[in-house]
C-alpha cells in the first residue's frame, strides 16, 4: 500500500515475533484470561534513506492463530 498508493520508496522491513503474556488491557481487548499466551508482532518500514515510515504492532490470541514467513531466495 505505501509503495503502490503513496509512492513510498521502501527499502527494508523488520518483523518481529514474540510470545508473550497477555496485561490486562490487551486481555480484556482480545476477550482471554490475563495472562493468557499471545503472539506480539511488530513490523518495522524504513524508506530508501533509513526514515521509519510505517510500523505495526499487532496482538494475537495464541489458541487461534499461527505465524509463518516464507522468503523465496534467488
Amino acid at each position: 500500500m505505501l509503495r503502490d498508493a503513496v509512492g513510498v520508496r521502501i527499502s527494508r522491513i523488520t518483523d518481529t515475533v514474540e510470545a508473550r503474556l497477555a496485561d490486562p488491557e490487551t486481555a480484556r481487548l482480545l476477550q482471554i484470561p490475563l495472562l493468557s499466551p499471545i503472539l506480539h508482532y511488530t513490523g518495522v518500514t524504513y524508506d530508501e534513506a533509513g526514515r521509519v515510515v510505517d510500523v505495526a504492532r499487532i496482538h494475537y490470541r495464541g489458541d487461534r492463530f499461527s505465524f509463518s514467513v516464507t522468503v523465496d531466495a534467488d
